[in-house]
């Protein structure tokens, strides 16, 4: 059955719809704290904004776990990419609003995640 003059496409928000594989400069707008569901692992979740190109004003998100010499280095190397010292105690707070570029990549659960953080580029003719 067809309904005419019923347009749903207004109704979708595409800045939740996150950006395809590919090289970024975003903007770090929220970090969250959490616990996964299926490890019960302590994680971080950062909420990030694109900057330029396309897919500017899209939102995705990325993770990383609190536990384990991997994840803590890749964090560590993540505050240090954003500009931020590392310090004894764990602050996400400067984090917010610091620029970066990532490199998103489908994973083998088709999901998109992180493959790299590396310094903010300005006009570098990213996607």
């Amino acid at each position: 059955m067809i309904i005419e003059n019923i347009d749903l496409t207004k109704y979708v928000n595409n800045n939740l719809v996150p950006p395809p594989e590919g090289v970024y400069n975003v903007e770090c707008t929220r970090v969250e704290r959490y616990t996964a569901k299926s490890s019960r692992k302590p994680m971080l979740q950062f909420i990030w904004m694109v900057l330029d190109g396309k897919f500017t004003g899209r939102y995705f998100t990325t993770r990383i776990a609190l536990e384990g010499d991997g994840p803590l280095s890749v964090l560590a190397s993540l505050f240090l990419t954003l500009g931020v010292p590392l310090q004894k105690e764990l602050d996400t707070d400067p984090l917010i609003g610091k620029k970066c570029r990532v490199v998103l990549v489908k994973n083998d659960s088709n999901m998109l995640s992180c493959d790299g953080y590396m310094p903010y580029e300005e006009d570098s003719g990213l996607l």
